[in-house]
C-alpha cells in the first residue's frame, strides 16, 4: 500500500510532521465570546489593546513621601534636605492638594501622586525631625519610585496578539485593563476510536489473552492536557465496516480521529485500509522508535492518526506529532518556546547586578542567535504587568552572587 505521493517506507519525523501541518485547514475555526475567568489555555482570536491608560494616573510603587526631585539633589546621610510635610495621601484618594516647592506628602504604595510631585522618596531614606519636617537622606531622579501615567500600558498599545494561548499573567494583564471577556478559538474536539479484539474496557475482569484499555485513558488525559475535548467512541473490533462507519462519523463530528490499535498486524491493516477507504494516507509509517507504526491520513478533510498499540510509543507520537497538530487546530500561532514546558539552558546577552545576601528572581526574554538561545533580563517596576507578559521565563541569582555575567550560562524557568 502506497501513501499519497507513491511511497511504502518508513518517512522521517520532521517530514511526517511537516506533511499534518500543511494538511490542516484553520480557515473555518469557529470563535466565541468567553470569560476571562474561563480562558486560561484558550487561544484568543484576535489582537486585543488596551483600552486606556494603564496606570491611569502617576502612582507611588513605595510607601514614602511624594516630592518634587529637585528638592533632594545633592541630599546624602550626612548633608540631608530638609522637608515640610504637608499632608497625607490615603489609598484609593484623588489628592486635592497640590506639592509645592520644599514640601513632601506622605503616601503609600499604589497612591495616587499629587500635582507637581514627579519622585517618591522611601520611608527608609528620609528621617523625622518632628511633626512637620523630614531629612530626606537620597537624592532622587525624576520618575524614581514612580509609575507615570500609561507606562505600563498605553492606551492603544497591543496587549496580546492574535493566536496567543492565555496564560496566567496575560489574564491579569486583561484583568487590569478591564477586559473581563475575550473572543477565542474553538477548542479542537477529538474522537478516540479503541480498535482491537484483544481489547477490552478498563473495569473489566481479565481473562486469558484480553487486554484492558488504558491507550484511551492516556490519550484523553493528553488531550485535556492540550487544552482540546476527548470524545471517547468506544472499542471496536476487528470488522471493517464497523470501523469504516465509525471513522467516517467521528471526522464528520469532530476536528480530528484518533485510533488507539491493538497490538496486532492485522488490527493496524484494518485501520490503515479503512483510513485508505473514506480518505487517503499521508505516511504509514515513521523512523523513530518507540512509534515507527504511526500513520496519519484524512478523512472528510480531518486529520486521522492511527497510533501504535504499545502505551509509551502512544505517549512518544502524541507529544511528537498529535500535539503539534492540536496546537495549529486551535489557531495557536507559531512559538517554540511557548509549546515547551520544564527548563532550558541559555546564555545571558547582557550583564545584571544583584544584591548579595538574597534571592532574585528576574523574568526573561529568549531569543535565538546563530542556533544559540539567549536570555534578555526584562528588568523594570515590579508594579509593571508588561514585563510579565513579555516574559517566557524566570532566572534565578543564587543568594552568594552579585549579578550575572554577559554570556554566562543560566537555567530558564520557562512559563
Amino acid at each position: 500500500m502506497r501513501d499519497m505521493l507513491g511511497r511504502t517506507g518508513a518517512i522521517e519525523a520532521h517530514e511526517a510532521l511537516s506533511l499534518i501541518l500543511d494538511s490542516i485547514d484553520t480557515t473555518e475555526t469557529k470563535t466565541s465570546l468567553i470569560s476571562i475567568e474561563d480562558a486560561r489555555g484558550r487561544v484568543v482570536s484576535e489582537a486585543i489593546v488596551s483600552p486606556e491608560d494603564l496606570p491611569g494616573f502617576n502612582r507611588s510603587t513605595m510607601d514614602g513621601f511624594a516630592v518634587k526631585a529637585s528638592d533632594t539633589f545633592g541630599a546624602t546621610e550626612t548633608s540631608p534636605a530638609y522637608l515640610e510635610v504637608s499632608g497625607e495621601i490615603l489609598m484609593g484618594q484623588v489628592p486635592e492638594m497640590r506639592l509645592n516647592q520644599g514640601h513632601a506628602i506622605r503616601i503609600a504604595t499604589g497612591g495616587m501622586l499629587p500635582e507637581g510631585a514627579d519622585a517618591v522618596l522611601m520611608f527608609e531614606y528620609s528621617s523625622g525631625v518632628d511633626s512637620s519636617m523630614i531629612e530626606a537622606q537620597r537624592a532622587l531622579a525624576p520618575g524614581e519610585n514612580v509609575i507615570r501615567r500609561g507606562e505600563d500600558m498605553p492606551r492603544g498599545e497591543t496587549l496580546i496578539e492574535r493566536g496567543t494561548r492565555l496564560r496566567p499573567q496575560d489574564i491579569a494583564v486583561l484583568a487590569s485593563a478591564g477586559i473581563v471577556s475575550v473572543s477565542v478559538f474553538q477548542q479542537p474536539t477529538v474522537a478516540i476510536i479503541s480498535t482491537g479484539n484483544e481489547i477490552v474496557p478498563a473495569s473489566d475482569e481479565l481473562r486469558p489473552g484480553l487486554i484492558r484499555d488504558s491507550n484511551s485513558y492516556l490519550l484523553a488525559a493528553q488531550l485535556e492536557s492540550a487544552f482540546s475535548v476527548p470524545v471517547k467512541r468506544g472499542i471496536m473490533l476487528d470488522d471493517f465496516e464497523t470501523i469504516c462507519q465509525a471513522l467516517d462519523t467521528s471526522a464528520r463530528e469532530n476536528d480530528m480521529v484518533l485510533i488507539s490499535g491493538g497490538s496486532s498486524v492485522g488490527t493496524r491493516d484494518m485501520t490503515e485500509k479503512a483510513i485508505e477507504k473514506m480518505g487517503s494516507i499521508m505516511f504509514h509509517s515513521v523512523q523513530i522508535k518507540p512509534g515507527k507504526p504511526f500513520l496519519a491520513g484524512t478523512v472528510r478533510g480531518k486529520p486521522v492518526f492511527g497510533l501504535p498499540g504499545h502505551p509509551r510509543a502512544v505517549a512518544v507520537c502524541f507529544d511528537e506529532f498529535v500535539r503539534p497538530a492540536l496546537r495549529k487546530l486551535s489557531g495557536e500561532k507559531d512559538h517554540e518556546l511557548r509549546s515547551l514546558q520544564g527548563t532550558i539552558r541559555a546564555r545571558m546577552n547582557k550583564s545584571i547586578h544583584s544584591t548579595t545576601g538574597r534571592l532574585e528572581l528576574i523574568d526573561v526574554l529568549i531569543e535565538k542567535r546563530d542556533g544559540e538561545l539567549w536570555a534578555e533580563p526584562l528588568l523594570g517596576k515590579s508594579g509593571l504587568l508588561r514585563t510579565i507578559v513579555k516574559a517566557d521565563g524566570r532566572i534565578c541569582v543564587p543568594v552568594g552572587k552579585s549579578g550575572l555575567d554577559a554570556g554566562e550560562p543560566v537555567t530558564v524557568n520557562l512559563f
